[in-house]
């Protein structure tokens, strides 16, 4: 069941994957850091947690640089 969802992300997991919150859960999604807005589509879901991916990066944080290596991400 794959939902899309608006987040701000707010911290950061061990791991390096974002942090933010829909419904009470916590959503882990990689690529993202603290500040910013994404739109994510939920893949995978458990009681108190799920993951994602990004659909779409609303607002970036002021922190964000784009990566020296174009395969980064791939």
């Amino acid at each position: 069941m794959e939902r899309e969802v608006e987040l701000v992300i707010d911290d950061i997991a061990f791991g390096g994957k974002g942090v933010g919150r829909a419904e009470g859960k916590a959503v882990f999604v990689p690529f993202t850091i603290a500040g910013e807005r994404v739109t994510a589509r939920i893949v995978r879901e458990k009681r108190s947690f799920a993951e994602a991916e990004v659909v779409r990066l609303e607002e970036a944080s002021p922190e964000r640089v784009a990566p020296p290596c174009s395969y980064f991400g791939r």
